[in-house]
């Protein structure tokens, strides 16, 4: 199944807010629901998880997205 453009988009701005929790001036501003900013407190991982997870959301076809 191919994932939609919104799908990739939400996927992406929850990603960003993630590493949004580990550097304060990353996102400058949110416009999606602030249930999203929530989770991402909520759901804080490690540093390098999140970088890679983003990463992956933006460059999929890279060798470690195997």
């Amino acid at each position: 199944m191919t994932a939609s453009l919104a799908d990739i988009a939400e996927r992406y701005a929850h990603l960003v807010l993630a590493i949004g929790q580990h550097d304060a001036s990353y996102v400058d501003a949110c416009y999606g629901p602030s249930a999203w900013q929530a989770d991402a407190a909520a759901a804080r991982l490690p540093f390098d998880e999140e970088s890679a997870r983003l990463y992956d959301a933006v460059s999929p076809r890279h060798a470690r997205a195997g």
